[in-house]
Parts: C-alpha cells; sequence; structure tokens
C-alpha cells in the first residue's frame, strides 16, 4: 500500500512541476518577431509616443511588451530633493490608460560629468491586441535634467501559414 501510494504521489508531483511549463507554452503563439522602439524628450510636460501598435492585423496574431527603460540625461541635478519624473502612459487594447512613474532618485547615479540616471530594464509581459506607449517628462520644479531617453522591448507573434 505504501508503494502505491509512493507512487501516485510522484506522479502527481511530476505533473504539478510541468504544469507552468505546459502553461507558459500556450503563451507561444507561433513564429515572433521583435521590435525595439526608442524616443527622446526634451521639452518638458510634453507628451510623446514611445510605441504605437495599433495595426497588428497584418501579422496576424497578438503581441508581448517585454521591457521598458529610460536613460536620465543632463547636467548636474539642482533640484531638492534631486530627481525627475517620467510618467510613461500604456494603452493596452483601448482599455484604460494606466500611468507608471519613474523617478530619476530612485536609480543609481552616473556621477560622470555629463550625468546620467539609467532605470536598467524593467521586465513586462503584458500580452496585447493593440499597444500604445507615450511618455511625459515632468520637470515641475522636480529636476533639470536636459532629456529623457525611453526605449521599449516587444514581440510580435505571427500565425503560421
Amino acid at each position: 500500500m505504501k508503494e502505491k501510494f509512493l507512487k501516485t504521489f510522484l506522479w502527481v508531483a511530476v505533473a504539478l512541476a510541468l504544469l507552468p511549463a505546459a502553461a507558459s507554452a500556450d503563451l507561444q503563439f507561433g513564429d515572433s518577431v521583435p521590435g525595439y522602439a526608442i524616443a527622446t524628450s526634451t521639452s518638458p510636460n510634453t507628451t510623446i509616443t514611445l510605441l504605437d501598435v495599433t495595426n497588428h492585423d497584418l501579422l496576424g496574431g497578438p503581441g508581448s511588451l517585454r521591457g521598458i527603460a529610460c536613460l536620465f540625461v543632463g547636467p548636474p541635478d539642482t533640484a531638492n530633493p534631486p530627481g525627475s519624473l517620467v510618467n510613461i502612459y500604456a494603452t493596452v487594447d483601448g482599455g484604460a490608460r494606466q500611468t507608471i512613474t519613474l523617478n530619476a532618485a530612485n536609480f543609481a547615479q552616473d556621477h560622470s560629468s555629463g550625468k546620467q540616471e539609467f532605470t536598467d530594464w524593467l521586465p513586462f509581459h503584458i500580452i496585447f491586441g493593440s499597444l500604445k506607449l507615450e511618455l511625459n517628462r515632468n520637470n515641475n520644479a522636480s529636476g533639470t535634467y536636459n532629456s529623457i531617453v525611453c526605449q521599449a522591448t516587444y514581440t510580435l507573434f505571427v500565425f503560421g501559414e
């Protein structure tokens, strides 16, 4: 009896261990086309488009936002407290616009004469049919950076022919 219990337990354990792999396999839609977008904001309080994938029907499948990174570029920050903000607005499948706010003060500083702060890549895994990313550099007395450069990586999935 004990041997049968151990065999059953072993089969259940193996099945549970493989379940996440099987679930993630469902997220692969066929061939994929990697994508990269970059935008630079040099004007405070102006919204610009970082990525606009709204006519994805040509490729036939959904996409996935993989990551976002921003670089704050400028002279030494004299604001008190130091830091500059960038708002990233994400609209997925025509839904409500969501805001991600990044503050330069939260990231490591490059103390060179050109002073830069890099957020590093912030990972995402957002499946979309359409996606619009916009960025807004907010400098209302919160920082003195000359510009903010943001990047996004994504994958578009193509269904087989």
